[in-house]
């Protein structure tokens, strides 16, 4: 899960990012529970406290852990630390008798998602004592509503029925995920210029289960920068984003999504801290 760092009274991430000296030092409680990483971690990059503004939060263990955030100024100043308290635990699963699993669809409200079925003639509809949290086409279409709760949908063949659970939940936070493609020979603090990167972005509930799906197409998928110049980002049709780095930049970028009326579930945030490196030889 991500976690970023805010101002009081309203200092966003895409200001705090870009102010120069600006320390932030990330420490958990036990680090048996939960690790602290930086997005560009799989790259060979390892930002160091200057550019820690936005980070990522993987749980190991189940356990109860304290995430404390803290930040000095340029002149030393220490700033009142900022702390949350997270909860990781293990999902219960069934181990006996012999165990079939159906996971449910997790789709967000307002949206559309394709059911495609290894039969051909499959008609689907939903079960007789539906909720009607979705609606469903004959053709697989689903749509979800403004309820959140489970429905079940039915994939009918001539001999068998095929039943489809789904689960519609808020979207709790998006995450902007790295795939890596190159890696860093020799461990950087800092994104070498000249480097380009393919981000994924993803939906998550409140426990950090993944949807099934994103939105309908990549229409409501958004980026702001802190600073215009230097980066340049183009958004993809399959919910990615490239980033070409050719400039030296102390930058922030922000990504959104907005669903099909519009409505926007949170951001998520990216430091990107740019120089010039001898060191740029991919593997």
């Amino acid at each position: 899960m991500p976690a970023t760092l805010w101002g009081q009274p309203d200092f966003s991430p895409m200001v705090l990012g870009t102010l120069e000296d600006l320390r932030t030092t990330w420490t958990v409680s036990q680090p048996d529970v939960v690790e602290i990483f930086n997005v560009f971690t799989a790259a060979g990059i390892e930002y160091q406290s200057g550019d820690l503004i936005s980070v990522r939060v993987l749980a190991l263990n189940p356990g109860k852990v304290t995430i404390i955030a803290s930040v000095s100024l340029a002149d030393g100043t220490k700033l009142p630390a900022t702390s949350m308290e997270l909860i990781v635990f293990e999902t219960q699963e069934l181990l006996g008798a012999k165990p079939i699993k159906m996971d449910s669809i997790l789709a967000a409200p307002r949206s559309t998602l394709q059911l495609k079925s290894s039969m051909d003639d499959a008609v689907y509809k939903l079960d007789e004592q539906s909720g009607g949290i979705v609606s469903v086409t004959p053709d697989g279409i689903v749509h979800t509503k403004d309820t959140d709760g489970r429905d079940l949908i039915i994939a009918k063949t001539v001999d068998q029925n095929l039943p489809i659970g789904i689960e519609v939940k808020n979207v709790q936070y998006i995450l902007v995920s790295l795939l890596p493609h190159m890696k860093c020979k020799k461990l950087e603090h800092k994104i070498p210029r000249g480097m380009n990167f393919l981000f994924e972005v993803s939906l998550h509930d409140n426990l950090g289960n993944e949807f099934s799906h994103n939105v309908e197409d990549a229409n409501g998928l958004r980026y702001d920068l802190a600073t215009k110049d230097a980066v340049d980002a183009q958004i993809d049709n399959n919910l990615t984003i490239a980033e070409l780095l050719q400039w030296e930049t102390n930058n922030m970028i922000s990504i959104s999504l907005k669903d099909t009326t519009g409505v926007k579930h949170a951001e998520d945030y990216i430091k990107l801290s740019v120089v010039e490196s001898k060191n740029i030889y991919p593997s």
